[in-house]
């Protein structure tokens, strides 16, 4: 009798201590912490690929540049303010290493870090 008792509480800890590969709670994650973030919601959207259009500033046209290309317009972007360059490497201003990939990459410069030296007119 003693045996079947004990057999019996061993059947029950096994029972409720081995639970089916559950869910992981999709409330709980979060993008600030990426580690948190399920593996299955990482893995679909890396399958997805780059959703930005243009992702590199490389298709675009300049209107006029004489040492820093100001004029300009990128293929699915709208640029806003007046301190925006399109980095153009083949330029003598422009180094190189200015850009990750190919020969174009956008500049923003403002003379102080404040929101109130962004102005939306181009």
């Amino acid at each position: 009798m003693r045996q079947i008792v004990i057999l019996t509480l061993v059947f029950a800890v096994f029972l409720f201590s081995c639970n089916p590969k559950s869910q992981k709670n999709l409330d709980s994650w979060s993008s600030q912490n990426t580690l948190s973030v399920p593996y299955e919601i990482r893995l679909s959207q890396l399958e997805k690929g780059n959703l930005v259009p243009n992702f590199s500033f490389e298709k675009g046209t300049d209107t006029k540049h004489d040492s820093c290309v100001k004029n300009f317009k990128l293929e699915g972007w709208t640029v806003s303010g007046k301190h925006v360059e399109w980095v153009y490497t083949d330029l003598p201003v422009y180094k190189n290493d200015s850009v990750s990939d190919g020969k174009h990459a956008i500049k923003i410069s403002r003379k102080v870090e404040d929101i109130s030296d962004f102005n939306t007119d181009s």
